[in-house]
């Protein structure tokens, strides 16, 4: 019986140490977390998940916003976990020894290096220049802090301001008169082409233009609008002509077939066209920049739709000439400079009239307006407006109808009734003939104005202040407890970094070898021709490597022509002969900032440099090239 019995209280000790081992064990072991959060505070969250799962969590008020308001649900999830689902992938959180730490992840510096642009030292001997410059190197490191806004005082302690609890005052008005004007940049949009080889005929260059213009605009909110009113714009345009124009198959005085050709030199024609247009676009106005005197700084900006009526478009003749020339193709010979032979140059001025002339474009024009600037109040209903616009024509506005280019004459009889030129068109304007594409005007400058607020009725005006009001008291109401705020604080570190920088200067006698190699560097040409007599590849080789070698050496690559023909022809040849050369030199790898290109016509005679005056016709068509010391 006692042996039973004490075999009977050994078993009893060890179920009771057992079953107190597995407690200890049991509680020792954290718990996984089944539990559903709806609208709860983080810091109330993360506690109850430390309590349930036997994890203490530490963060950082600086670290996480445990004010905001969480909604989250788990099932058989572990606290780790948990809380990383809850805090989001920005924040760092890490577990140790039953704590669960939540960190902001370390910001990284930024570093901005600024080169040092001018030179904070200089020396300088016979051989070589030396230079220090200054580099900075700007550190900034930033971090978050948390702090408590300051209770904010009762509601009835403080008078009302709408202006000082909002940044964007309300629209004083609905309703407001614009009357604005522009000036600046523009072009009527073409280009010159020559429909015979499709190459490039001459160039375009825009001119003075602008536009005035009275609108009204309505806005249904405090930043949106719209606009409509009347506007008057004005485009100009100078085109340049240099071309040749042919016309085969005509007969001489002498009953001979032959080519006539036209070669325009310089010949410019400067257009204008005016229009009416009715603006309709969008408004808008940012929230108050600065708060002034009399209102709020503001930026605005404005894109429309304006449908334009021509009211006028003129050209008149500038300046340039018309060179008339003959090519025999059984000969294969170019005839110049024969006036008994319908071979001589006009002039504007001399046979062309200045007068304007009227173009034909009477299209309704398609255009589109942007703009931007900024409103600075003069007075309470008073806005000065000051910025930028650009405008461009979409629909084509050249004229249907084009002819070929011509330069046809009238009311010579007689002996001189050649010139009257009647197998060509008569001159109608670069932008009538088949010369010129489509046209789209287009421009952009700035833009100043005076925009008027149209006065609202009492109770209008009543409503928004009443409106403003309730805002402001839900503002207050939400300001009367304590709240905290996350703001960011930053420490900046400059450093400057010297660094040197030598030139090395070309030697006296390298300078004096290269001008003794250069100084008898000439190319000759034929008569009216722009290919080298000879090929000039010797001298351009030899003066492309001396160059290549000294790249700070200069030099003027200077054309010249004969006396043969008529000053315009030989400009234009000696401007020729030159470019070919200067062409072969960067083709062979000088850089263009070494070459200076120069044309001298018939003005300065070969100079065969021994003394005497009297030499060949031809050596005088000639490209020198001359080193500059």
């Amino acid at each position: 019986m006692r042996r039973i019995l004490s075999i009977v209280l050994t078993w009893v000790m060890l179920l009771s140490v057992s079953g107190s081992a597995m407690a200890v064990a049991k509680k020792a072991q954290p718990k996984r977390l089944t539990r559903t959060y709806t609208d709860m505070r983080l810091g109330d969250v993360l506690a109850d998940i430390g309590k349930r799962t036997g994890y203490k969590v530490d963060y950082s008020l600086s670290d996480l916003d445990a004010e905001q308001h969480v909604s989250a649900s788990f099932k058989d999830r572990g606290a780790v976990s948990a809380v990383k689902k809850l805090v989001g992938k920005t924040y760092i959180v890490s577990a140790k020894r039953g704590v669960i730490t939540i960190t902001n992840p370390p910001q990284p510096p930024v570093v901005i290096e600024h080169a040092g642009l001018q030179p904070v030292s200089e020396t300088e001997d016979a051989t070589q220049i030396v230079q220090v410059f200054e580099d900075t190197t700007l550190t900034i490191r930033c971090r978050t802090e948390r702090v408590q806004v300051a209770e904010a005082p009762a509601e009835g302690n403080t008078p009302l301001n709408p202006s000082k609890h909002f940044s964007t005052p309300l629209n004083p008005s609905k309703h407001y008169l614009e009357a604005s004007g522009g000036v600046g940049y523009g072009s009527l949009g073409y280009t010159l082409t020559n429909p015979a080889d499709g190459k490039k005929a001459g160039v375009v260059n825009g001119g003075l233009s602008g536009f005035a213009e009275l609108r009204y605009l309505f806005f249904f909110t405090d930043n949106w609008g719209v606009s409509a009113g009347v506007a008057f714009s004005g485009y100009e345009s100078t085109g340049t002509l240099n071309t040749l124009c042919e016309w085969p198959g005509q007969g001489d005085t002498d009953g001979e077939q032959y080519d006539h050709r036209t070669v325009s030199l310089n010949w410019k024609e400067k257009q204008q066209t005016r229009l009416v247009e009715i603006p309709i676009g969008v408004q808008y106005i940012s929230k108050g920049l600065k708060q002034m005197r009399h209102g709020t700084l503001r930026l605005y900006g404005a894109a429309d739709v304006r449908i334009g009526f021509p009211v006028s478009s003129q050209y008149r003749l500038l300046n340039g000439s018309i060179e008339h020339q003959g090519y025999y193709p059984q000969w294969n010979m170019l005839v110049v400079n024969q006036p008994d032979r319908d071979f001589y140059s006009e002039t504007i001025g001399a046979d062309f009239a200045t007068v304007p002339y009227a173009l034909p474009q009477q299209k309704v024009s398609v255009s589109v307006g942007l703009e931007a600037g900024v409103l600075i109040p003069l007075t309470k209903q008073l806005d000065l407006l000051a910025g930028a616009y650009f405008h461009i024509v979409c629909t084509n506005q050249a004229p249907s109808g084009k002819q070929d280019m011509g330069w046809q004459q009238s009311g010579y009889t007689g002996a001189q009734s050649y010139r009257n030129h009647t197998f060509m068109n008569p001159y109608a304007g670069m932008l009538s003939s088949t010369m010129t594409g489509a046209e789209h005007p287009w421009s952009v400058g700035v833009k100043v104005g005076l925009r008027w607020h149209v006065p609202e009725r009492g109770e209008e005006r009543l409503r928004k202040v009443k409106k403003g009001e309730e805002r402001l008291r839900e503002v207050k109401k939400g300001e009367e407890r304590l709240r905290e705020e996350v703001r960011q604080v930053c420490d900046t570190a400059m450093t400057l970094t010297r660094r040197t920088e030598t030139f090395v200067k070309t030697p006296k006698e390298s300078t004096e070898q290269l001008a003794q190699l250069m100084q008898k560097s000439v190319i000759w040409f034929d008569v009216n021709s722009t290919v080298p007599k000879l090929k000039p590849a010797d001298i351009l080789d030899r003066i492309a490597a001396i160059l290549m070698a000294h790249p700070d050496q200069v030099v003027i690559v200077s054309g010249h022509a004969s006396q043969e023909g008529n000053a315009t022809r030989n400009q234009l040849l000696s401007e020729k002969r030159a470019q070919v050369i200067a062409d072969l030199l960067v083709s062979k790898g000088v850089r263009r900032e070494q070459l200076r290109v120069e044309a001298h016509a018939a003005d300065q005679a070969y100079d065969p440099g021994d003394g005497s005056t009297s030499h060949a016709i031809s050596l005088d068509r000639r490209t020198e090239i001359i080193p500059v010391p």
